[in-house]
């Protein structure tokens, strides 16, 4: 197994290296270029995506949906201290990411790697939920789909207006 982290902060850098063999450590930089994102992409079998946040809409998770690659995110619930929220398991990530349907949702890093090692012995699991990833994106994503949000949202607008 090796691991292709794209632009990782030094500090969270620092941290992957002193955590195992180095050699099976691949750090890229950031990048804003679509070819250098697709061949990381096609270089990969699953994302793996951990946050200590939640985020409302990960574009990382759209990229490798797009590549039909299969996803495996953390949970990320907001603590219980946090003002005006109650403690709740609602997060981008799982918005995203439907446990067991198009990816896997996990609690932690040993649930994360038992998740990639069911997707490398079944090679099959992961081709069906990339299929289902690259499926879901033009149902959602689709430049049709937003045009015709759009267009609901004029009509209504309009048809609201007093004049």
């Amino acid at each position: 197994v090796k691991f292709i982290v794209y632009g990782v902060p030094k500090l969270k850098e620092s941290l992957l290296k002193s955590a195992g063999k180095n050699e099976d450590l691949i750090v890229l930089p950031p990048t804003a270029s679509d070819n250098e994102l697709a061949l990381f992409y096609s270089s990969i079998d699953v994302l793996a995506h951990a946050s200590p946040i939640g985020e409302c809409s990960s574009g990382t998770i759209l990229e490798a949906m797009f590549f039909k690659k299969p996803v495996v995110v953390t949970s990320t619930p907001f603590p219980s201290e946090t003002k005006g929220r109650d403690h709740t398991p609602d997060n981008g990530q799982i918005e995203q990411i439907k446990n067991g349907i198009n990816g896997f949702v996990v609690n932690d890093g040993t649930d994360m790697a038992a998740a990639i090692g069911e997707l490398a012995r079944d090679s099959a699991l992961g081709g069906l939920i990339g299929k289902k990833n690259y499926e879901e994106i033009f149902e959602k994503f689709d430049a049709k789909v937003g045009i015709a949000t759009l267009e609901k949202t004029f009509i209504i607008s309009f048809r609201d207006r007093k004049f």
